[in-house]
């Protein structure tokens, strides 16, 4: 019994197979749950296996196998009698007994294991007799594949247990685990004649069997479950055959094992090396049949190694006369000797030809005999391409280079494409100053007739193969003509020229713009190669650096012509000077600017021209400029004679260097900037009075961009905010005022000045010094030549004092009134209380002498109570705040019923949720504007229905006023009466959002916001 096991390969076959649940299991293993696992196994078979618990702690592992089992082992389609066989059978070759005797136990026990409710049985003699049969000799497998090739293929996925097909297919099945010399045809017979769901369930079988036993050997020693231990007791016959196996496997893996190492590291070493070659490695006999090959065969031949076995190496060779020497020479070679390369032209399975390089050895044996030799081969087809296309490139740029016309340049590159291809004719057709008609380029060696035909063909999405290439900027390959659609008008042209096949490439510029095609045909129906189609793309790029060299050369030559008339026609003045900076031939337009003669321009003459306060400053600029040469401008005054004034003007001058660094000659322009000089000092003059203004006004200016970005502050700003003005230009509005603030004060009010609106408003806008610094702000809106808005000027006038005695007159009025109240409930509220009780006792006493003025003394007494309600309700209005944080709810209910009993209006009062405010002077501000807000709906909106509403979302408290009166009129809006004004002063002073629109519905809308901190601390 042989150890054949290969752990590396057995790991690599359980990977492959379970490749997306490992990765699965990888990345959620923090989320395994092995006691599920351990539970599902446990229900599914009964009991949990051994192997299954040693896993258990390595959880990843334990899923992956578990998963494998489960796909591979119990859910197969395969009858259990033969998986039991097969994997109890195979666990032969495993260095440990546990998969085999859990398997054979599991044999000779009846218990339902899988979902087809197969049984697997049999007598525990019987199952040692079939782990002790001996896998088929080689002689015997072979005559076994010869006759499985007669089998028909199966309908069901596995034959008949214990018939003789399942005999031979069981036999096979071992040979392909083992993966011995036979296991390939093994592969082909079960693959032929099982179905395919069988096959991949057979090989799926297998894989898990390798993984199983790798588990078994990787865990080392695995404990047997008890029932194998309790089977063995029953059957004696078992458990001698598990003892003779254990010594039996110890004794030959300790006897071959250093053998086994040696082998194992050779083979190792020498499938390393054959593997790096990347050229196909044959080795033949002497009667030139192949032997052997490595698997890059494929790539160079196309054919599998195993359909090279045994076959004759000719094949491999197009010319069988060119093989024909090749033998000669070889025969001659000596033994062991390495021959020198020799190119031939060789033969792919598909029947495609290419070249080849063969480098042979002869081998011998040990008693110095030949029997055999041993081939290199390299595809060398893409070296022999590129060295072709290198030719063709250079006899392309040698033609350039020697002037050629457009015509013979494309007439080369056709004949040297055609030269390339045996029995390929070439064209090349090019776009007319229209785009959309292909005239005659180069047409090689096509026949007249189909030239004529062609020229001028408009080209369109179905129209051949060059019109349908240049229309859809693509390759268009057209394999018979006579049967390609694009073709059905031309097709007596093509047949009368005696073509059957036109491939055509486009001929595209650098921008991807079409300028022609490149077209190749043959007199037979060709499919082009990967090696044509280099072909003909390489045609269509020499003709695409054809047409654009020319192209170049042509708009070179118009260029100059066209910067000859410019320097004559311009303005500027265009000159040449030495090394030096000295003018050595006549400078026209020179002397048409300064007036100066040749005479006196020349040399270093010029400079006489130049304003003898900016000559000593030019000398020293261009004195460096020699040192260094390199692009430079210089400003400087210039004679002009048409003005007879000085002006100014700016020079420029680019160096034109030798190969060797040093300057040839510097070109030069100079161009009269004197206008835009002036225009410049005017500017800086009127930008310097601005500036002088605006650091002397009292208000804080500004300027920022269309992104609000500071462009312009004035000294004021720094001032106030303590930063220079360095600091704060290029800086957000936001990053001056804090993002909060920003948002809650200032962003609305910008967004719509850059709406084009002009924009007046207070807000808070802190500074270092005095965080409660009020502002006056005013936004105005600045646009470009376009009208759009590309900028905002703000002018800031600080009213902090202001604001601070509006408070104290508000303060003042509030205690005012809060002491009214007092004084109203306190004083006359007590003499009203007593009024009262006096016209209670003269009731009391008119009523008992029966006297008919009681009815007077009634109606006193009423209007007394009436008077005493109306004087506590004032009082109450007048200091309706309780200090605790409740208060607002209540004094909010008791003016909705207050306004409902004095005026008769419907007023509700909605708060779906206590709103509580620390801070009793925000709760009395909220109360006023609700009391300014409701006594407008009653005395000016003329309304019915009032509903006064205090909620609190995302943490911010909204008091909300809406009623159904007449709204707010224009000319309200735009008067902002005291009432509005005092409301909106209020919101300011407790930093809250005034909202007032029209209702959807009809009247008026108020809702005042208040900031989240207000509902957290008290303020102030």
């Amino acid at each position: 019994m042989a150890y054949c096991y290969d752990k590396v390969r057995g790991f690599d076959y359980m990977s492959g197979l379970t490749r997306g649940t490992a990765g699965q299991a990888d990345e959620g293993a923090a989320e395994i749950d092995v006691h599920r696992i351990l539970e599902q196994i446990e229900r599914r078979l009964g009991f949990c296996p051994a192997l299954f618990k040693s896993l258990s702690q390595l959880p990843e592992a334990l899923d992956v196998y578990w998963r494998q089992a489960q796909s591979a082992y119990l859910n197969s389609p395969l009858p259990g009698i033969v998986k039991e066989r097969l994997f109890a059978y195979l666990s032969r070759y495993c260095a440990q007994p546990y998969c085999m005797a859990r398997h054979a136990v599991w044999l000779i026990e009846r218990q339902e294991r899988d979902r087809d409710n197969g049984r697997a049985s049999m007598a525990a003699a019987e199952v040692v007799a079939f782990l002790r049969r001996p896998r088929p000799r080689p002689q015997e497998l072979e005559a076994m594949l010869e006759r499985l090739a007669s089998e028909p293929k199966l309908e069901a996925v596995w034959p008949q247990p214990g018939s003789w097909l399942e005999t031979q297919l069981f036999a096979c099945a071992v040979t392909c685990f083992l993966r011995e010399p036979l296991a390939g045809k093994c592969h082909e017979a079960l693959q032929r004649i099982l179905p395919r769901r069988g096959y991949e369930s057979l090989l799926m079988l297998l894989t898990f069997v390798h993984s199983s036993q790798f588990w078994a050997d990787a865990r080392g020693t695995v404990e047997l479950d008890p029932d194998i231990h309790q089977a063995m007791r029953a059957h004696p016959e078992l458990a001698r055959w598990l003892a003779e196996y254990r010594e039996e496997v110890a004794r030959e893996q300790q006897d071959l094992a250093p053998l086994n190492q040696v082998l194992a590291r050779e083979k190792r070493r020498f499938e390393g090396v054959v593997r790096s070659i990347p050229d196909a490695l044959v080795m033949a006999d002497m009667e030139h049949r192949v032997t052997f090959c490595t698997p890059n065969v494929r790539s160079v031949f196309g054919y599998d190694p195993e359909e090279l076995i045994g076959r004759h190496k000719s094949i491999f060779f197009a010319d069988p006369e060119a093989y024909r020497d090749l033998e000669a020479q070889q025969s001659g070679q000596a033994a062991g000797a390495v021959s020198t390369p020799v190119e031939m032209e060789l033969r792919r399975k598909s029947g495609e030809c290419f070249a080849g390089e063969i480098v042979s050895t002869v081998l011998v044996g040990e008693d110095g005999e030949a029997f055999g030799c041993l081939a290199l081969v390299r595809d060398v087809s893409v070296r022999k391409q590129a060295e072709a296309k290198l030719q063709r490139y250079n006899r392309v740029l040698e033609a350039l280079a020697a002037g050629a016309s457009l015509p013979r340049l494309l007439e080369l590159v056709v004949r040297l494409a055609e030269d390339a291809r045996r029995g390929m004719l070439g064209s090349i057709l090019l776009l007319d100053a229209s785009g959309r008609r292909l005239r005659s380029g180069a047409l090689g060696r096509l026949p007249a007739s189909f030239s004529e035909a062609v020229d001028g063909l408009e080209i369109g999405p179905n129209i051949g193969s060059c019109g349908a290439a240049a229309y859809l900027n693509q390759r268009v390959i057209a394999e018979d003509l006579l049967t390609h659609p694009n073709w059905k008008e031309y097709t007596a042209a093509a047949e009368h020229a005696g073509l059957r096949a036109c491939w055509s490439e486009p001929i595209r510029s650098r921008d991807n713009e079409v300028l022609g095609t490149f077209a190749v045909y043959f007199r037979e129906p060709q499919t082009p190669t990967e090696a044509d189609l280099d072909l003909l793309r390489h045609g269509a790029q020499l003709a695409e650096i054809v047409i654009d060299r020319v192209r170049k050369d042509e708009r070179l030559r118009e260029s100059e012509q066209r910067y000859r008339s410019v320097v004559l026609a311009s303005s500027a003045i265009v000159s040449t000077a030495g090394p030096r900076g000295e003018f050595s031939s006549p400078q026209h337009s020179w002397e048409r600017y300064t007036g100066q003669p040749w005479s006196e321009h020349r040399d270093w003459g010029w400079g006489k021209m130049i304003h003898p306060d900016d000559s000593r400053r030019a000398q020293r600029a261009w004195r460096d400029v020699l040192k260094d040469p390199q692009f430079s401008t210089l400003h400087f005054r210039l004679w002009h004679a048409a003005t007879e004034q000085y002006r100014h003007v700016e020079g420029r001058a680019v160096p034109i260097f030798n190969e060797d660094g040093s300057v040839r000659q510097w070109v030069g322009t100079t161009a009269d900037i004197h206008d835009r000089v002036l225009a410049e000092q005017k500017l800086r003059q009127r930008e310097h009075e601005f500036r002088m203004l605006a650091d002397n006004v009292p208000e804080l200016f500004s300027y920022t961009d269309a992104h609000l970005h500071f462009r312009f502050v004035n000294r004021r700003y720094e001032e106030v905010h303590r930063r220079p003005r360095s600091e704060l230009l290029g800086r957000h509005v936001s990053e001056l005022v804090g993002d909060r603030r920003y948002l809650q004060s200032l962003a609305q009010h910008y967004a719509r000045a850059l709406e084009g609106q002009r924009v007046s408003f207070e807000a808070n806008i802190p500074t270092a010094d005095n965080p409660g610094r009020w502002a006056s702000v005013v936004l105005i809106p600045d646009r470009d030549e376009q009208g759009r808005v590309s900028g905002v000027y703000a002018m800031e006038s600080d009213i902090s004092q202001r604001r601070e005695l509006e408070k104290q007159i508000l303060d003042v009025s509030g205690e005012e009134a809060r002491r009214i109240g007092n004084d109203l409930h306190d004083g006359v509220g007590q003499e009203l209380t007593g009024l009262v009780m006096v016209a209670d006792t003269l009731v009391t006493a008119l009523e008992r002498r029966g006297l008919a003025e009681v009815e007077i003394a009634e109606k006193m007494r009423t209007a007394v109570q009436r008077c005493l309600g109306e004087i506590r309700t004032m009082a109450r209005g007048m200091n309706p705040v309780s200090v605790d944080t409740q208060g607002l709810m209540s004094a909010l209910a008791e003016m909705a019923r207050r306004l409902k009993n004095l005026y008769g209006v419907d007023c509700v009062f909605e708060c779906s949720q206590p709103v509580l405010l620390p801070n009793n002077q925000v709760a009395t501000h909220l109360y006023r504007i609700a009391q300014e807000a409701t006594t407008n709906a009653v005395k000016h909106g003329r309304s019915s229905r009032i509903r006064i509403e205090l909620s609190c979302e995302d943490h911010h408290a909204t008091l909300r006023i809406t009623d159904n009166g007449i709204g707010i009129a224009e000319d309200n809006k735009k008067k902002q009466g005291m009432g509005l004004q005092i409301m909106k002063y209020r919101a300011g002073l407790i930093e809250a959002d005034l909202q007032i629109q029209e209702a959807a519905s009809g009247g008026t809308d108020v809702r005042c916001t208040l900031a989240a901190e207000a509902l957290q601390q008290p303020m102030g």
